[in-house]
């Protein structure tokens, strides 16, 4: 299998929330999985730095596209490819390119996460795709509303091997691990009305939120490991 990959790859770092280790994920998870990866040479990431001046923006999807389009083509007739696999937001998101893939006969699949942070409907950018990825649970009947082409899968995450081996001694420790959001501080407002003992692990996170989420609940296991 030979995969397009247009996954927030970047030519250089910019000044927006974490991205690169979507690459990371999905290239090694790729290579694992004994199949391929192909990409062009573009700046994927360098879209979200221009979310908020249009002018720029279009010049960005007019050359990377135009480039994204025409490797297609000449690298689908070296090796054909299996189907082009994204990670955009609406904004990155060119419909008329993406049906010039179509036509070649490539499947588009686009891949989004923060549907429920972002949206309280499907973008009708999205709706080009032959498939979306969408492993939210509570977005799902965003997609169903909307009658797109929609699969429930989890986030694409690789580990090394190396981190992977069992511990000698289990515990029923329950953890979460990740960086301090509004969502995620809602979610634990909500998991402290519950009988459970958490520890969270993460940046951003301080004593101080911790005691406060913990103090809106009827339990007050909740601790915080810095890392």
């Amino acid at each position: 299998m030979n995969i397009f990959l247009a996954f927030l790859q970047a030519k250089t770092a910019h000044p927006i929330p974490a991205y690169s280790f979507w690459e990371y994920y999905i290239k090694n998870g790729i290579e694992e999985a004994g199949c391929q990866w192909t990409e062009a040479d573009v700046d994927w990431a360098e879209g979200l730095a221009h979310s908020h001046n249009q002018a720029k923006l279009e010049r960005w999807k007019t050359t990377t596209w135009e480039k994204v389009v025409a490797a297609i083509r000449k690298q689908h007739l070296q090796k054909p490819i299996s189907f082009f696999l994204s990670y955009f937001y609406p904004h990155q998101v060119e419909k008329e390119a993406i049906k010039k893939i179509q036509d070649l006969g490539i499947p588009c699949i686009n891949f989004f996460c923060d549907n429920v942070r972002e949206f309280t409907k499907v973008p009708a950018e999205f709706a080009v795709f032959d498939l979306n990825w969408v492993p939210e649970y509570k977005a799902l009947p965003f997609y169903k509303k909307a009658k797109y082409n929609y699969i429930h899968l989890p986030m694409p995450m690789w580990v090394a091997q190396r981190y992977r081996g069992l511990p000698d001694t289990e515990t029923t420790e329950i953890s979460f691990i990740g960086s301090k959001d509004i969502l995620r501080t809602m979610l634990f407002e909500e998991a402290v009305q519950y009988p459970i003992d958490l520890t969270i692990y993460g940046a951003g996170w301080t004593e101080e939120t911790i005691t406060t989420i913990a103090g809106s609940g009827t339990n007050k296991g909740l601790s915080l490991i810095h890392i």
